[in-house]
């Protein structure tokens, strides 16, 4: 089962990671940063973006 998102919060910092893609991304923890994972994961994975959900 690899239909998941795993996101480390750090007080300056998210790690995040996508198993199915192997992605590995560093952002930080602001609403800027949240912008910037939502635009990343909408390049890197068009196809399936939507079948995901993010919760912090």
């Amino acid at each position: 089962m690899d239909n998941y998102i795993g996101i480390d919060v750090a007080k300056s910092t998210l790690q995040v990671f996508i198993p199915k893609n192997e992605i590995d991304i560093e952002i930080a923890n602001s609403p800027e940063g949240l912008k910037t994972l939502y635009s990343k994961l909408k390049k890197e994975i068009q196809e399936i973006y939507r079948r995901y959900r993010i919760c912090l």
